[in-house]
């Protein structure tokens, strides 16, 4: 006799799903098949290296969130994959807004640092 890889419950060796909670197994008998890729973790990898090339603070916070949802999810299902991805698209998203911290300190510290003088006669 097998057991449900998610509630425990004892079902036969050859149920491709539990049939006490519904999840699919995988096994000998029980091969449902693929694991799939979370389209979650792929958009949070996308996301994550798309801020730190064109918009750091916008892009950067979307690939935070999509890869904790993604990672959530992949989580509660076995059968899918892409926490690798997921992960890789926090830490992207994570550098992108601290780069962008630091751009803004640097953009502030030279622009207060610079000695802008008003001239009542103008340039002409």
């Amino acid at each position: 006799m097998a057991y449900c890889e998610n509630c425990g419950s004892q079902m036969s060796d050859q149920a491709t799903f539990c049939p006490q909670c519904g999840h699919p197994q995988r096994g000998a008998g029980g091969a449902t098949g693929v694991r799939r890729t979370e389209g979650s973790a792929t958009a949070s990898l996308v996301l994550g290296i798309g801020g730190l090339v064109f918009c750091p603070v916008i892009l950067s916070v979307l690939a935070i969130i999509f890869g904790n949802q993604a990672k959530r999810k992949i989580a509660a299902d076995p059968m899918l994959e892409g926490e690798g991805m997921a992960k890789a698209g926090v830490i992207l998203g994570w550098i992108g807004i601290g780069l962008a911290v630091v751009w803004v300190f640097v953009f502030f510290s030279i622009a207060g640092s610079s000695e802008v003088r008003f001239d009542p006669n103008g340039p002409f």
